[in-house]
């Protein structure tokens, strides 16, 4: 247990200097650039993101997956990776000409072409990934995945100030990738190059399944903007892909830090034939201790937040970011679900219950977009529902995890929420925050709500509590300095 702890404290380091670039990025993009011009951008990346969970087709997660590890193994992941994501880059630059003629927006043509170099290097940075991950190395994949931000976004910004408007956006994405691979490259023992097609079909079941449940649990935050791209704005496209982004962020931001951990730990735990059911309830509850009040409290206080991150030429997003915030406290039971799914053998399972997902996201959209930015929100909840539903009927009939249990387990979850959620509503009443500088606004909210969400721990008992309890804390300082 103490190489998953320190595996998670390095992942946790890495990922949230990740989250500080991130936000850095997003405050300052989100001033230099317009809704307009976000939007074009929104809709030519949402195609490029679906996509790019085909390029590397499952081999980093059969590489993580895989009980014994040969170096013939190792070269036929990599030949796999050569052939999907060298092949969509090719077809992405092909279609380049045809998606902006569809949407009528010239501009695309170009984004396009500088998007698919990601496609083009993906090979040399996904196998050695994958083999630090499998070793839990979380120091090194930190130290790459750190400096590959920090150079993009300097590329970014320099690259907007030149005038080059959102194609800088994938100028830096680009710059992102390379440096990737200089560092994957320079920090791993053994290097692979050269690739083998032989006996590449366990990579490629594996892959079918994984990449295209992947696409499409990604589509799920990209399709809207291709919906109201076509049928909308590109303001709209704009105000919608900020408010969901936004909610994506904070969610994203909590998960950070355990994410990459997941799929190794409770793959060790089949290898192990421990119980996995029970690991996959206990660490989806604690990370539901910080994501449900972070999710409530965003609800409850979209607009003073949304000031502060993007500015006030943003306000028409943040009463999307409230409906969409619901829809994450939802998608959040089980959230885990992938994980414990693809460890355990799964990856059809997983493929069905995601085009499930993104069915009813698509018909949601198309049938409520009629009605406004508003209304297509609240398809989301739709989805969050599903959501709930199908992982609750698939843990009990898979891993004996009944629908009482995983409700009693999250009750203390439910209960925290409650609380941050009234403290920040009376807060917002009282003090009338949607008035106030967003930075003081901000601050008032941090400072208040972290001791109620954490004495909110220990009087509800909640099994976080144990992990962040003084008690707990102050032994691990001193066996990190022991």
């Amino acid at each position: 247990m103490a190489s998953v702890r320190q595996s998670v404290m390095y992942a946790s380091v890495s990922r949230y200097l990740l989250v500080a670039i991130g936000l850095l990025s997003t405050v300052i993009i989100a001033r230099l650039l317009t809704p307009s011009e976000l939007g074009i951008w929104a809709i030519g990346s949402s195609m490029v993101m679906i996509l790019s969970e085909f390029r590397l087709l499952g081999a980093g997660i059969y590489l993580v997956r895989e009980p014994e590890l040969s170096e013939t193994t190792i070269r036929s992941a990599l030949g796999v990776t050569y052939l999907i994501s060298w092949s969509m880059g090719a077809a992405l630059v092909l279609a380049s000409p045809f998606v902006a003629e569809f949407y009528e927006i010239a501009s695309l043509e170009p984004l396009f072409y500088l998007l698919s170099v990601s496609f083009f290097l993906a090979p040399f940075v996904s196998i050695p990934s994958a083999l630090l991950e499998r070793a839990m190395d979380f120091r090194t994949l930190g130290i790459i995945w750190v400096s590959g931000v920090a150079v993009g976004l300097v590329v970014t910004i320099g690259g907007i100030l030149l005038g080059l408007s959102f194609h800088a956006l994938a100028v830096g994405l680009g710059a992102n990738t390379m440096t990737q691979v200089i560092l994957a490259n320079a920090m791993v023992e053994q290097r692979y190059w050269w690739p083998r097609f032989h006996r590449i079909l366990p990579v490629v079941r594996l892959g079918v399944y994984s990449s295209a449940s992947g696409m499409m649990k990604k589509s799920l935050l990209n399709v809207p903007d291709m919906i109201i791209g076509k049928l909308g704005t590109t303001t709209q496209v704009g105000l919608f892909s900020r408010g969901l982004g936004f909610v994506e962020f904070l969610a994203s931001s909590v998960q950070q830090g355990v994410s990459p951990v997941i799929l190794p730990y409770l793959s060790g735990k089949v290898r192990d034939r421990e119980d996995v059911a029970d690991a996959y309830l206990r660490a989806g509850v604690m990370l539901g201790a910080i994501l449900w009040p972070v999710l409530a409290v965003a609800a409850v206080s979209s607009l003073p937040v949304i000031r502060f991150f993007f500015g006030d030429q943003w306000d028409q997003a943040a009463p999307l970011a409230s409906i969409l915030a619901l829809w994450g406290m939802f998608r959040s039971v089980h959230v885990l679900l992938p994980e414990l799914l693809l460890s355990t053998g799964r990856e059809r399972l997983l493929l069905v219950r995601e085009f499930v997902l993104l069915s009813v996201c698509v018909a949601g959209l198309l049938i409520l977009f009629r009605f406004g930015l508003q209304a297509a929100a609240m398809s989301f909840l739709l989805v969050g529902l599903v959501d709930v539903a199908t992982g609750g009927w698939i843990v009990s009939r898979r891993f004996s995890l009944m629908p009482g249990e995983v409700l009693a387990a999250w009750l203390p979850n439910l209960a925290l929420a409650a609380i941050c959620a009234l403290t920040a509503w009376s807060l917002n009443q009282g003090l009338e925050l949607d008035k106030t500088a967003p930075w003081q606004a901000v601050m008032v909210l941090a400072v208040v709500l972290t001791p109620v969400w954490y004495v909110g721990l220990w009087l509800l008992r909640n099994p976080l509590w144990q992990e962040v309890r003084p008690a707990r804390l102050r032994a691990a300082l001193r066996a990190r300095h022991g």
